[in-house]
């Protein structure tokens, strides 16, 4: 993982990709973190369902999701901890 300091404003869109994604590029407000995310390596843009536009997490956004921002390795865990917690504006780790 990169030594990228995670703001609140990446970590709300690591959260909605990991856990709503793929969404569509108009349906994430912060359009400068997920280009910041985007050159990273923690999210790509892809194609959904024969249309463009598509954002998504990948494998790296789900390992700084997972271990930075929840705390917690396993995925299906992780998310379980995250809606437990409820918002999240800092790293844990």
């Amino acid at each position: 993982m990169s030594a990228m300091k995670l703001e609140a404003n990446h970590i709300a869109v690591m959260v909605q990709m990991v856990e709503q994604g793929p969404l569509h590029k108009e349906d994430i407000e912060d359009k400068l973190a997920v280009e910041t995310l985007t050159r990273e390596g923690y999210l790509s843009k892809i194609v959904y369902a024969g249309d463009d536009g598509f954002i998504a997490a990948t494998y790296a956004g789900q390992q700084v999701y997972c271990k930075k921002i929840v705390g917690v390795d396993v995925l299906r865990l992780a998310v379980q901890e995250r809606k437990k917690r409820g918002v999240i504006t800092r790293c844990t780790k």
